[in-house]
């Protein structure tokens, strides 16, 4: 059930909101040490994608974002109550054991899906504006030009930093989410609602 609304819940999360941030958030990246930047802070790297490219432009790459973001979170979703009986197999988890448990749910989907995030990335950073021709014509062919032309271990660029990042994300994050769903529980069993 975890893997599953995890799934569910990265997809839409990926189309609604990450692909197009993302996207954004590349150009910008490639795009910062240019003599004449193109895309030129949030507002004007969005104007400039959609007219050149149309709304679909800032979904670019959205087929690899939507799948990296539905196995982050279907892993992590998966593997936090795991790690936590195994962390705490009484039940009485304490703090630095419900941190860790979040990190490591970091860590394992980082190292799943690192390369679906190089993939991401690169097909991200193709600038489609005026017509240019693409290196990359979707994630298969990224996936396996990637590995043909750098390597494999090209798909695990990269994957140190991020893991450093995501680990901590969710140590917080999962550890946020349990304080305040402790809070919420015991706040309505003291008032008297069925829990």
């Amino acid at each position: 059930m975890n893997l599953g609304s995890g799934l569910g819940a990265g997809m839409v999360e990926a189309l609604v909101w990450t692909a197009p941030t993302e996207r954004l958030k590349v150009l910008r990246q490639n795009d910062i040490n240019s003599k004449t930047p193109k895309y030129k802070g949030l507002i004007g790297g969005l104007s400039t994608v959609v007219k050149e490219q149309g709304i679909g432009g800032l979904y670019a790459g959205a087929a690899a974002t939507a799948i990296r973001q539905a196995s982050s979170v279907a892993v992590r979703f998966m593997l936090y109550a795991e790690f936590k009986k195994i962390l705490a197999p009484d039940g009485n988890i304490k703090d630095w054991q419900q941190l860790l448990a979040g990190g490591g749910t970091g860590i394992c989907s980082t190292l799943l899906n690192n390369p679906i995030d190089v993939v991401k990335s690169r097909l991200q950073a193709q600038d489609k504006g005026g017509g240019k021709a693409v290196q990359y014509s979707g994630t298969v062919d990224c996936l396996v030009q990637t590995a043909k032309q750098d390597g494999i271990a090209a798909l695990y660029r990269g994957t140190i930093p991020r893991m450093m990042k995501v680990s901590m994300g969710q140590a917080l994050t999962f550890y946020t989410y349990d304080k305040i769903s402790s809070l919420l529980y015991s706040t309505a069993a003291a008032r008297g609602y069925e829990v």
